[in-house]
Formats: structure tokens, C-alpha cells, sequence
């Protein structure tokens, strides 16, 4: 093997010593890539990957009536009060929010919802919805109603 790998006039010559370390960098480099890839395949979560948050249960159907309460009546049944208490996991809550903005998307219960998992915005637990929620006037639904 050469001692110098010759290269065009705009670069230097390299060293063959240099040209081998270079080549065992980045043999370990793509090592290193693929071990990465097949953890993260695996369920494996990195290092430096951000802690999970809450993950919704899907199986809330059973319970999607509760989003169509009161904002009053939803906050005190989550909070184990009212009328219709209930013990909910946090996984089922982020089932109900991504109920409601796949549906009717109000404001007001978006909003119940998101205060109880104490998050700031419906997209911590759900990509389910537009970039806006539904005002609704409810004491205009009240007289209809």
C-alpha cells in the first residue's frame, strides 16, 4: 500500500495511516448507528430520548357519554364528586380528549380534560383534531335543549 493516497490539486495528500484510522472511525460510527436502530426497534428507549408521557387508552367507548356533561359536571366526575363519580386512569382521560377533538372538539370540555392530565395542550397525548377547538355557547344549547 502506498504511504500517501494522492488526491486532486484542490485537496492535500492524506497520510495512509490517517486514511485508516478514518475508515475504522467510521466502521465504529456505523456500529455504533446500527446497534442505535435495532434498540429503538426493539421497544428499547435511548438515553436521550424524552421520558413517555401519558399514552391513551382506546377503550373508552363505554365512557364517551362523559364529554357530553357539563364542564362543571365533567370536572367533578373526574375528581371523584358529583352525581357520577368515577376512577379513571390517566390513559382513559387521554382517550376521552382524543374522543372529543375527533368530535365535536369544544373548548370548554378540550379544556377540563387537558387541566386534569396537566398538560397545556391536547397534542401532548393526541395529534386527533384541528389546530383550533369549537367555542360553544352553552346556555344557548341549554334553551334549544
Amino acid at each position: 500500500m502506498a504511504d500517501k493516497i494522492e488526491t486532486d490539486s484542490t485537496l492535500p495528500d492524506v497520510p495512509a495511516s490517517k486514511v485508516k484510522e478514518a475508515q475504522l472511525s467510521g466502521i465504529q460510527d456505523a456500529i455504533a448507528e446500527g446497534a442505535k436502530a435495532r434498540f429503538k426497534a426493539t421497544d428499547g428507549i435511548e438515553d436521550n430520548d424524552p421520558e413517555p408521557g401519558i399514552t391513551p387508552t382506546y377503550d373508552v367507548f363505554h365512557l364517551q357519554d362523559l364529554v357530553d356533561l357539563d364542564p362543571d359536571a365533567l370536572k367533578d366526575t373526574l375528581n371523584g364528586k358529583g352525581d357520577r363519580p368515577v376512577s379513571l386512569s390517566e390513559g382513559q382521560v387521554a382517550g376521552l380528549l382524543e374522543v372529543e377533538r375527533s368530535g365535536k372538539n369544544r373548548t370548554d370540555i378540550v379544556k377540563v380534560l387537558c387541566d386534569y392530565l396537566g398538560i397545556e395542550t391536547p397534542y401532548e397525548v393526541t395529534d386527533a383534531g384541528p389546530n383550533y377547538t369549537n367555542d360553544v355557547n352553552r346556555s344557548a344549547v341549554k334553551a334549544r335543549g
